[in-house]
């Protein structure tokens, strides 16, 4: 793809559409992660939470979210070898999601008050 496919217009478009479904997984991962218990259904809920980080990584890298991208790469990498027995897992990702919603809300306020950026 060319370096200037999109316009900056459209990469500020994309942005602001991205980061409305950025929120959206993130508030999905947020409640994945409360619900989680070490039983039958932990590996599922691992595996859940790895996909959401999955599509976290597209969608960030896409509009040049580089860094949410990349901690977003190694939370699904982590959900989805961990072992979900120890617990260690769920506390390690509690921990880069509320990391990866800093980052968001950060991106969020400087979109709503452009004196920030």
């Amino acid at each position: 793809m060319p370096e200037n496919f999109f316009s900056d217009s459209e990469i500020e478009g994309l942005r602001e559409i991205s980061l409305a479904e950025l929120r959206e997984i993130c508030d999905k991962i947020v409640l994945a992660i409360k619900g989680f218990n070490v039983d039958e259904n932990g590996k599922y809920t691992l595996k859940r939470i790895g996909d959401l980080y999955h599509t976290v990584t597209g969608t960030a890298g896409i509009v040049g979210l580089m860094e949410i991208s990349g901690l977003a790469s190694e939370a699904e990498d982590l959900a989805k070898t961990e072992d979900v027995e120890t617990g260690d897992a769920i506390s390690k990702l509690r921990s880069m999601t509320d990391h990866f919603n800093l980052m968001l809300s950060g991106l969020e306020d400087n979109r709503r008050d452009p004196s920030r950026r």
